[in-house]
């Protein structure tokens, strides 16, 4: 008989793609300025020091830099204390190294990122502005698998595997060795250090639940010799939290009146604190500021095909203390000589119902209560936004609603760089910051992969908090202003998700902010950036992947200084005037505040890492250049009164502006391995 022979076939290559979370949102959310961001994104942008995923977000659209040195969030014309930040969904106040420079989060830790930069559903409370939610990676392969890097700041490592039975564990950490290499150099030079620690761990129990286990311990410090009159600082973070969710499927009825396709059910326990201290004990100088907050929340959503409904609360004990005792009258001008300790225990609820109308209208529209029995007030906060499809592709959105805010940081936001956040609390002399937001915007998809949106907002402020420079103490002058003000704009993206081959964005943003004090003064508060506009791309090219970021902005406003005098005292004795001799005869004369703007700056930064090929182990070194062209992008102003000109024994006003540069070029190599 015949015999039938065996030929393998060789079939066309199949790609399958999924659908990109960001379009998911766009087809069943009506959400605006919200950004997910996964592990390609936050790697796609040059890292000028270190990889972070602040420096990532900051070149997004709605998000405004104040300059090189800082890695905080002024989002859509807000203030930096106004943002959000939870690591999986737990609040944490000073996620920064290096007074501002680095983010805290350990990159290989990080499995997305989610940031809304406005219209924040009414889960979302506490904050004026945005949120921002990292959250922590799963490892989802068996056997032990890890990352490292090391770069010419820090060394970082993640190990983590899955369970047999499902969910997975990671750990990872980071240190500085910077001061090292700094002091080999010249011996205490940099007498500073900074390490990460961070765990996250989810488990299957109770059949279709999951739970899920975040802790963080993050210190900074810096000592230089206290017997020559020194300077001690140290600072933390530290998070404990555990989320149990849970999913309810098949139809039911709820309390026996609301039929639903399922529920979700998310209860979560948290424990955040913040220390930091500053002492010169050769100085009299003592400054200390902490936060403890424990807090619960819950929430349940009930589903079906057209209607959704959540409703949740969250109850907090939040204790904060800050004081500080000086002698040095300039510091006092910048932050509160003064003692506060602070207990609160704010109470919030929120409902939620999202309606999917019709095929082209969704709505959703709910309501958040928060009482702060501190501040003896209550307040309700609520919020809706609406979204209509021209096309399957194409959508208009709208949004509205209000926010309020109980926590404020005493960071001087004209200050260019604003090292450390010292947080109090509103009580009854202090009010409960508010604002309403409004926003307009279209969203399309042009791809799979590809899509662009542009919005329109305006905020309005009211109470807000902040530091009195020109109060004096010692004859009880208020410490703080309560500021009003709007912020008005609009910010556009072009986006394409990463295809393997290309990945990046374009994001412009436009802002303008205006803030009046109680005495009815107008000035543009120090963030106030009118211009921004961000490209980055990443290609790969074999085992080749090359990114780069072209930044441009115009300049934040700081206030200029248009002369100087010599103070007076008079002489009883002599019956006449003289320089006072207190060492500080020469005084500065500042001008309107806020009435000029720094120059138009622009930068270049490029990256270039060959990926490891190995097996088992793979080894990825990198180079990274920030400011290719050496632009000359100046940071801040101050002047110099040293070499003024003298005519005939009398000081002629003449002081020399100088500036401090933003980064300049600066290359930076590093590796990162992965087995």
């Amino acid at each position: 008989g015949a015999r039938v022979g065996e030929r393998a076939v060789e079939l066309a290559p199949i790609m399958t793609l999924a659908m990109a979370e960001s379009r998911r949102r766009f087809e069943l959310q009506p959400m605006m300025g919200h950004l997910e961001l996964g592990v390609k994104e936050l790697a796609a942008a040059p890292a000028p020091v270190e990889g972070d995923l602040f420096r990532t977000i900051q070149l997004f659209p709605g998000v405004e830099t104040r300059n090189d040195y800082s890695a905080g969030l002024n989002v859509r014309g807000g203030e930096s204390d106004q943002n959000l930040i939870l690591l999986d969904g737990y609040p944490i106040y000073n996620p920064f190294h290096l007074g501002g420079l680095l983010g805290t989060f350990i990159d290989p830790m990080v499995g997305k990122v989610e940031l809304l930069t406005g219209a924040a559903p009414v889960r979302y409370g506490e904050r004026l502005s945005s949120v921002l939610d990292v959250q922590s990676a799963d490892e989802n392969r068996h056997g032990l698998h890890g990352a490292g890097d090391v770069s010419l700041l820090a060394a970082t490592a993640t190990v983590g595997s899955a369970f047999d039975g499902g969910g997975s564990w990671m750990i990872g950490g980071r240190h500085t060795y910077a001061d090292v290499i700094a002091n080999a150099v010249k011996r205490n030079s940099l007498p500073y250090g900074f390490s990460d620690m961070q765990a996250y761990l989810t488990r299957p129990v109770f059949g279709n639940a999951v739970l899920s286990v975040s802790a963080y311990d993050g210190s900074d410090g810096t000592s230089f010799n206290q017997t020559t009159g020194g300077l001690d600082i140290s600072w933390g973070n530290r998070v404990l939290g555990a989320t149990l969710a849970g999913v309810i499927p098949g139809r039911t009825v709820v309390l026996g009146v609301l039929p639903t396709d399922s529920v979700s059910l998310v209860q979560r326990i948290s424990l955040t604190t913040f220390d930091a201290a500053a002492i010169v004990a050769t100085a009299g100088f003592d400054l200390r500021s902490s936060v403890r907050d424990i807090r619960a929340s819950g929430a349940a959503t009930l589903f079906t095909r057209s209607f959704d409904q959540s409703v949740g609360y969250e109850i907090a004990a939040q204790h904060l203390r800050y004081s500080m005792q000086s002698p040095i009258t300039s510091i006092t001008n910048f932050l509160p000589r003064m003692s506060l300790d602070q207990s609160l225990t704010p109470v919030s609820g929120w409902y939620d119902a999202l309606w999917r109308a019709t095929p082209r209208l969704m709505l959703d529209g709910g309501v958040r209560v928060d009482a702060v029995n501190a501040a003896g007030w209550t307040g309700l906060s609520p919020r809706i936004s609406i979204k209509y499809f021209l096309t399957k592709d194409l959508a208009l959105i709208g949004a509205t609603g209000s926010y309020a805010q109980w926590l404020h940081s005493l960071a001087q936001e004209d200050a260019p760089i604003q090292p450390l956040e010292f947080w109090i609390a509103s009580g009854k002399a202090l009010p409960v910051s508010r604002s309403w937001q409004s926003s307009l915007g279209v969203e399309a998809w042009t791809s799979a992969t590809r899509h662009f949106r542009i919005e329109a907002f305006y905020k309005r402020y009211s109470n807000l908090i902040e530091v009195n420079a020109a109060a004096d103490s010692s004859v009880g002058a208020a410490p703080f202003l309560e500021l009003g003000g709007t912020s008005y704009g609009a910010d556009a993206l072009i986006r394409q998700i990463d295809n393997g081959r290309f990945g990046g964005w374009i994001a412009y943003s436009y802002a303008v902010s205006d803030r009046v004090t109680p005495a009815g003064e107008h000035f543009a508060p120090g963030h106030d950036r009118r211009h921004e506009l961000n490209a980055v791309g990443t290609w790969k090219y074999g085992r080749y992947r090359v990114s780069a970021r072209l930044g441009m902005a115009t300049g934040t406003p700081y206030t200029p200084i248009v002369g100087e005098f010599t103070r007076e005292r008079y002489g009883p004795l002599g019956n006449g005037f003289a320089p006072d001799n207190g060492g500080s005869a020469t005084q500065y004369l500042a001008g309107p505040l806020n009435s000029a703007r720094l120059p138009f700056a622009h930068r270049l930064d490029v990256s270039i890492t060959r990926i490891g090929a190995g097996d088992r182990v793979q080894v990825s070194p990198y180079l990274s250049i920030a400011n290719v062209y050496a632009a000359n992008n100046p940071a801040m102003y101050f002047y110099d009164y040293s070499q003024g000109k003298n005519a005939g024994g009398t000081r002629v006003p003449d002081p020399v502006r100088l500036s401090v540069g933003n980064l300049p070029f600066l290359p930076t190599i590093g590796v990162h391995i992965a087995y």
